[in-house]
């Protein structure tokens, strides 16, 4: 019914417009990926050496 009524014309996105949404996403998804590793990463830096050889693995 939309493409015979032609309610609203279809524009199709150039390329550079897939290779920009393409390597944003990509950022964004590395961003999220480094903070998903560096957070458990940090906690784990600030507990004491000698507290967790004491108590075998830590919880």
């Amino acid at each position: 019914m939309l493409k015979a009524h032609q309610s609203f014309p279809f524009i199709n996105p150039s390329g550079a417009f897939f290779t920009i949404l393409s390597l944003a996403m990509l950022v964004v998804f590395s961003c999220i990926g480094a903070l998903a590793a560096w957070i458990p990463a940090y906690q784990g830096s600030h507990i004491d050496p000698s507290t967790i050889m004491t108590r075998g693995e830590f919880d």
